[in-house]
Parts: C-alpha cells; sequence; structure tokens
C-alpha cells in the first residue's frame, strides 16, 4: 500500500476517535495556524503598502457620504481628489454660486470631468491592490484610515451603477455639496496636525446609576484617578477622562460556532479618548486593573499618527516571528472576527500582561515582550518594569490596610 494512503488512512482514523471538543479545538488552531501564516506573508507587502498610503493620504478621507458610496462601489475613498477637478468652481459654501457655475460648464463637460474622476479613482484602486493592502497592512496603516475598501457582505444588494454613474453628476446641487465637503474635509486634515497621546485630561464622569460607596468600595477615598498615578507622566495624555457607569446586563456572543455569555468590565471609546469603567456590586479592583491595562493597549495606538504606525508595524512583525498566535481571548477575535482585529486585541491583551505580569508575559511570549520593550524604551521613557510593579505593589498594598481596617 501507498506510505501516503496509508498516513491518509491513520489520520482519519486517529480524527474519527476524537471527541467533539478535541475535534473543536483541533478545527481552531488551524484556522489560527491559517490566520498567522497569513499575517506572516502579508507582511512582505507591508513597506508598499505604507508608501502607498502615505504618497495619497490626503486622498483617502471617507468620513463624507462620497467617499462612503465610493467604498460600495469597491473604489478607495478618495473623494478630496473630486475638487481638482473642478477648480474653476468657487467652493465658497454658496451652494447656488456653485450650482450656477456648474451649470454655466454644461452638462457634457461635468460629465466628462466626472468620468475622469471615476478613472483615477479606479486607477488608484488598481495600484493599492498591487501595493498589497491586506489585512496586516491595513491594520498598520490604521483601519479608520486606511485607503482600501472592507469587502462588502455576498449577501448584501448590490449598489445600482447608475447611481455612481449618471445620477450623482447629473444632481448638481448633490454634486457641489459633494466638492464643498470634500474640499472643506481636505483642508481641515491639512492643516490639524495629529500628535501621539496629545489629549487634554477632562475631570472624571459619573453616571447617575452608579453608586458612591462602590467608588470608595473599590478604589478608595480619591476614586478613579488614583489609576494615573499607576502611569509613566508620558502616559498620562492617553486618554481625555475615565467615565464611571453602572451595571450592565451581560451579552451573549458567538465564538468557535458556540454561544457565551460575557459580562464586560469596560471599554475605551475612541472617539473622544474616554475609558469608561463598569462599577457594579460584581466588580472588584483585580478586574478593573485587568480591564485597566487592556484598553490602554488599545488607546496607545488609536490614532493615525507615525508612531501609532511605527508601534502597530513593530508588534505585528513581533507576532509574525512569533510563530503563533496568542492564546485565550486573543485568539477567539483571530479566529471570528480576522486578522485587523484580532491583531489589535492582540496588542492590547499584550499590554495588560506587560504591565500587570511581566516576568509571566516574557516567559510565554518573548517575541512580543522585548517589541514592547524596545517600543517603550523609545516612546515612554519614563516607563520601567521595576518601577511598575513597585506602583502597582504600593496600589495594592493601600487597598488591602483600607479593607482591614
Amino acid at each position: 500500500m501507498n506510505k501516503k494512503f496509508q498516513g491518509l488512512r491513520a489520520m482519519d482514523r486517529s480524527r474519527a476517535m476524537e471527541s467533539d471538543e478535541e475535534r473543536e479545538d483541533r478545527i481552531v488552531h488551524e484556522r489560527l495556524k491559517k490566520t498567522h501564516e497569513q499575517i506572516v506573508s502579508q507582511l512582505e507587502c507591508a513597506p508598499g503598502a505604507m508608501q502607498f498610503f502615505q504618497q495619497h493620504e490626503s486622498d483617502f478621507l471617507h468620513s463624507f457620504k462620497l467617499g462612503d458610496i465610493l467604498m460600495k462601489y469597491d473604489l478607495l475613498a478618495c473623494g478630496p481628489i473630486l475638487p481638482g477637478y473642478f477648480e474653476d468652481v468657487p467652493l465658497t459654501g454658496d451652494l447656488d454660486a456653485s450650482v450656477a457655475k456648474l451649470e454655466a460648464l454644461g452638462q457634457e463637460e461635468i460629465n466628462a470631468r466626472w468620468q475622469k474622476f471615476l478613472k483615477q479613482a479606479r486607477r488608484l484602486r488598481e495600484e493599492a491592490r498591487a501595493a498589497g493592502m491586506s489585512d496586516t497592512a491595513s491594520w498598520i496603516i490604521g483601519h479608520d484610515t486606511s485607503p482600501y475598501p472592507t469587502p462588502l457582505d455576498p449577501d448584501a444588494k448590490k449598489p445600482d451603477p447608475i447611481i455612481l454613474e449618471t445620477s450623482i453628476p447629473s444632481d448638481l446641487k448633490v454634486l457641489a455639496l459633494f466638492m464643498t465637503q470634500e474640499k472643506v474635509g481636505k483642508q481641515i486634515q491639512s492643516e490639524s496636525v495629529e500628535q501621539w497621546l496629545s489629549n487634554d485630561r477632562e475631570p472624571t464622569e459619573i453616571d447617575d446609576d452608579v453608586n458612591q460607596k462602590e467608588i470608595e468600595r473599590i478604589f478608595g477615598e480619591k476614586g478613579p484617578n488614583t489609576l494615573y498615578d499607576l502611569l509613566p507622566e508620558e502616559l498620562h495624555g492617553i486618554i481625555s477622562k475615565i467615565k464611571l457607569v453602572g451595571p450592565r446586563k451581560s451579552q451573549r456572543i458567538t465564538a468557535h460556532g458556540e454561544e457565551h455569555q460575557i459580562q464586560f468590565h469596560g471599554g475605551f471609546d475612541k472617539d473622544d479618548a474616554t475609558m469608561i469603567l463598569i462599577i457594579s456590586p460584581e466588580q472588584n479592583i483585580q478586574t478593573i486593573l485587568e480591564t485597566w491595562f487592556h484598553e490602554l493597549g488599545h488607546a496607545m495606538i488609536t490614532r493615525s499618527t507615525e508612531v501609532d504606525r511605527d508601534i502597530r508595524k513593530r508588534f505585528a512583525q513581533a507576532v509574525a516571528i512569533s510563530d503563533h498566535l496568542q492564546s485565550g481571548y486573543a485568539s477567539g477575535i483571530y479566529d471570528t472576527e480576522g486578522i485587523e482585529r484580532g491583531l489589535e486585541e492582540d496588542f492590547a491583551e499584550s499590554i495588560r500582561q506587560f504591565f500587570i505580569y511581566p516576568r509571566e508575559f516574557e516567559q510565554e511570549e518573548p517575541k512580543r515582550f522585548n517589541a514592547l520593550k524596545l517600543i517603550f524604551r523609545q516612546y515612554v521613557k519614563g516607563f520601567s518594569i521595576p518601577e511598575m510593579q513597585r506602583r502597582l505593589s504600593v496600589f495594592m498594598e493601600k487597598i488591602k490596610t483600607r479593607k482591614a481596617a
């Protein structure tokens, strides 16, 4: 009998003897292994993707409706280049004046310019694909700014091409509005210089449904602001404020084909850089700290500055050379939500472990640990692991003393 066939028969027999749990674990492991292999291969595309993104960065705003429409048609969110095709149209905010100028151009001229715009959008799309705008590269660039469109739902209703090709350029009021929005958006972006960890700290916000006694039980007299004391000074600008909210119901999620009830302890709102902590009778300082440092990981790379991109790139490289994906929560995200979200949660979990359990983290994940150590050495010079452990020890000792009193 052919040896290869014998091997396959033996594999079939061993799989037939698997329990359902063992089979599910094997399937998940195989999927995660494949995902890791994708990260490794996609990193080769990252330099080309970064170069392409930096070259066209100002053309990839998609906070306005036109960018969303273009992405529905599998084009890049390059609306800001549209006004360049209508430089002779005054886009001063006077809609009637803009429409009148468009009318003076004539519909034939408008259509010709619109088609040139679509042609460039399609060319940029092909250049982006050639640059390797893969999931890993998109995460490094920043998923809120990546020019590559998110894959459409195959079951979603297909957009009508007439809308893109004919309807928009024929509705002069809509066209004028699109161009004005894109011009203003590009101007705002060019005038604002984004900095890493530059949030202005605001007073802590406490919702009405939060019990004051629970706050004192968890944090002591100083309240949640004592969490800032754990951080080196450079990281004090990592969030704008802490927000305490009352008890929340557990949520049902599906992972690996099974439903689970998950009790969330907090989160990070990227839009206004707010750390949200859930306060309830079941909450304790240990889960608060676990949440605080995990969400700090998200906060560290929430923007699209050069520092954010450099940190994401270094971490993705560490994941690749580690030869595996993180186990536990992060692996579930890789498996169920894809590479971009997986890398995001992997980084947040790694930051949590790096701050709270550095010795164990170094032993279990040496590649990730060393990458974070180098990142902090460069960007957070006031951070040291011994000092962090000392602060945590003093922090926990005060809580124990308070409870014993």
